[in-house]
């Protein structure tokens, strides 16, 4: 709010009082000058002359299929499998590993109760085939060569050794939605062309081998960081190239709507990678 001046001068709170009191007394006039905004006058429009074209999506039976065929996939239940059972391809294994090179441990390479589906491609190639056919309580070094295009400039073209402790093997469950189910109800039709989601490229199965402590992250606590590990994410590489659709996708499998743009994990993990 601005001040009002009673009279022209240096300020001073005695003179200040003074003016005051003679203009409340009548024994001066008050005279102000003032600037203010004049909003323009605005037409309200005839709304009764507007149309619009409503768009109606056309859902065939092919795209039901294809919508209750993803969810099923996003819903995926495991059971566990006899300790005299051995993994196969589509199993979902929980690890503890420990990667090294040359004998040395290395940054990153390392985590426990880490949840790795056989054959999703989550890990650097060679990984996966080598925890098939093994058993709960197995012990394994799994010998693999990071690609020569991998992110991390000192591990780029390296040998390493995970030194891996099966500690669960679970089986997939065969489901299915059917389409009265609450699942199917939330499927919306989309007016937009299908596209088909883009194989990942090497540089983001490369980073999936990297295990970077995600709770460094504003908003991602332990509970958080295992939703994100099941979803394929483990590393700060990987959050960092997320695009958009990438970051929506993320929203939808950890259950939080819009929490990635909100808490600017994109931003931060690249802020990680800098050091």
């Amino acid at each position: 709010q601005p001040k009002i001046n009673f009279y022209d001068g240096k300020p001073s709170e005695e003179k200040e009082k003074e003016a005051i009191d003679r203009v409340i007394n009548a024994e001066k006039d008050l005279s102000y000058t003032m600037i203010y905004e004049i909003i323009p006058e605005i037409t309200a429009p005839k709304y009764d002359t507007i149309s619009i074209t409503k768009r109606v999506a056309k859902v065939t039976s092919e795209d039901i299929k294809e919508a209750l065929d993803r969810i099923a996939a996003e819903n995926k239940s495991y059971e566990e499998r006899k300790s005299s059972e051995k993994s196969k391809d589509g199993d979902q294994l929980t690890i503890d590993f420990i990667g090294k090179i040359d004998g040395e441990v290395f940054d990153g390479g390392s985590a426990n109760d880490a949840p790795l589906v056989i054959g999703s491609g989550a890990f650097i190639p060679g990984f996966e085939e080598q925890l098939k056919d093994v058993k709960n309580g197995d012990e394994i070094n799994v010998k693999v060569k990071f690609p020569e295009d991998y992110q991390v400039e000192h591990l780029a073209g390296k040998d390493a050794v995970f030194e891996t402790k099966v500690k669960k093997i679970e089986k997939p469950v065969k489901e299915t939605v059917k389409k009265d189910s609450k699942s199917a109800k939330a499927v919306k039709p989309s007016t937009e062309a299908k596209a088909k989601k883009p194989a990942p490229t090497k540089e983001k199965k490369a980073a999936a081998n990297v295990v970077d402590d995600l709770k460094q992250l504003s908003g991602v606590g332990p509970a958080l960081e295992k939703k994100l590990h099941a979803a394929g994410v483990k590393s700060f590489e990987q959050i960092a190239a997320w695009t958009a659709k990438d970051a929506e996708e993320i929203n939808e499998k950890i259950s939080s709507k819009g929490r990635v743009e909100k808490e600017g994990w994109i931003d931060q993990a690249k802020e990680k990678l800098k050091g």
